[in-house]
């Protein structure tokens, strides 16, 4: 949104505060006709940094002159954003709604807050065992024959019984559905959606 352009944890624990205060009010935290002003909405909330070195990731010319030129905004309580919020919510979304990406609350303290722990299930709880370096995801050209070898290797990984096709790209969908059979079943949908 400022011009900073490596992806890494932080993004997603800011996505991760925002969605979970997004579930508790049942609307947007920060809606925005565009990204300017959905910026500008973020600051009247979260506040206008003060402190230069929290904004060390903007270096784009125009994101610094466009951020410099706001007024100082001073942050408004969040418990009027979001009444009634289970108790030490608004704590951990604080901390992961940090101007500074480096100060954001770490994603395995995020876990470990104590409003998550009656949702915890420890024992079904593990770390992947790899890394995915987001460089090689960000890489990938989204073309419409990798974007369907995407889909079809996920599908794959789901469905391990199929024959192995990997060479193959399916015209359209109807042609992938004559290759895949989905047990109904198994699989329950909610039938609201």
């Amino acid at each position: 949104m400022l011009g900073f352009h490596h992806y890494g944890a932080a993004i997603d624990v800011w996505a991760s505060a925002c969605i979970f205060v997004e579930m508790l009010i049942k609307e947007p935290l920060f809606p925005g006709n565009d990204y300017l002003h959905q910026l500008k909405i973020i600051l009247k909330q979260l506040g206008k940094p003060t402190d230069p070195g929290d904004s060390w990731f903007v270096t784009n010319k125009s994101a610094r002159q466009f951020l410099d030129g706001l007024p100082a905004y001073a942050a408004q309580p969040l418990d009027r954003k979001v009444p009634g919020a289970p108790p030490g919510a608004l704590d951990l979304v604080l901390g992961m709604l940090r101007f500074d990406p480096r100060k954001r609350t770490p994603v395995s303290d995020c876990i470990d807050h104590a409003c998550l722990a009656d949702y915890r299930e420890h024992e079904l709880e593990a770390r992947a065992g790899f890394h995915v370096e987001m460089d090689d995801v960000e890489a990938v050209a989204l073309t419409k024959s990798a974007i369907q070898r995407l889909l079809y290797d996920d599908v794959r990984a789901f469905h391990r019984d199929l024959p192995a096709d990997r060479g193959r790209v399916f015209s359209d969908a109807e042609e992938l559905a004559e290759h895949v059979t989905i047990d109904h079943a198994a699989t329950p949908m909610d039938a609201s959606l």
